[in-house]
């Protein structure tokens, strides 16, 4: 099977400044691990001599779930940049039932357009698969997005604009059941934090060597480890809008309350 890729291509006869360019690889590969729900990345295969042209691949991240195995990756992620770009520029209504793009996905989308934002408006941006798959932003449509986004990010309310982050700091979790494993450290763990769902979700830490895990499961100051709130910062694991998992990024264990204790 043919590897998938795709192409981002700047076409202007204007110098770029290094920092937008730069910035605009970047966002692209961000947005694709927000797409993929962390499980995915992009590498570079091929920068174009002489042009302002770049081949992406995408690459599944080792060690994390795999929970987009299944999906055209390059056709539905050129369907998802566009569908973001229109909704900034007001050319796609997106209902209250519908997923609106979150703060981070309409702030990639400025940083991909940010080479012909900042370049007196001149150029066009193509990011394409094959002939058929193609996202455009011409310089009408950069104009709009530097008018619009500020406008639409501040009517967002900052708790909703970190509610949609994939990484929250400072979360209050309380284990729900843990395994202990030696070998499967990321197995058989379920943990709440109520201020993101009601329900236990699926824990697993950045690697199976993760002393994490340890220090959440020990008892300290005659406190037994399973009455006491940890305070965390954690990245959130989505699948279609579903929280499938937890993923803890760092405990402050000195911040951490005893079950019932008073902030």
């Amino acid at each position: 099977m043919e590897r998938q890729k795709f192409t981002y291509k700047i076409d202007t006869d204007n110098p770029l400044a290094v920092e937008d360019f730069a910035k605009a690889l970047v966002a692209i590969n961000n947005e694709y691990k927000l797409f993929s729900y962390g499980s995915r990345q992009l590498q570079i295969e091929e920068i174009r001599k002489g042009s302002f042209e770049v081949d992406f691949a995408p690459i599944v991240i080792p060690t994390l779930f795999a929970v987009t195995e299944q999906f055209n990756s390059v056709m539905d992620f050129l369907a998802h940049i566009k569908n973001i770009k229109d909704y900034i520029i007001g050319a796609k209504e997106i209902s209250d039932k519908d997923k609106k793009p979150s703060p981070q996905s309409i702030q990639n989308c400025v940083d991909m357009a940010a080479p012909i934002i900042n370049n007196y408006g001149s150029g066009n941006i193509y990011i394409f698969s094959g002939n058929d798959n193609k996202v455009l932003i011409d310089s009408n449509d950069a104009k709009q997005i530097k008018t619009f986004v500020p406008s639409i990010l501040k009517e967002i309310p900052a708790a909703l604009q970190e509610q949609n982050s994939n990484i929250l700091k400072k979360q209050l979790f309380y284990w729900y059941q843990t395994r202990f494993d030696d070998k499967k450290t990321n197995s058989g763990n379920k943990g709440i934090i109520e201020s993101i769902s009601p329900d236990a979700v699926n824990v697993i830490f950045e690697d199976d060597n993760s002393l994490t895990k340890q220090e959440m499961t020990t008892s300290q100051d005659g406190v037994d480890w399973q009455k006491r709130g940890y305070i965390v910062d954690v990245e959130v694991m989505r699948k279609d809008n579903k929280i499938v998992k937890y993923k803890i990024i760092h405990n402050y264990m000195n911040e951490s309350v005893a079950d019932g204790a008073l902030f």
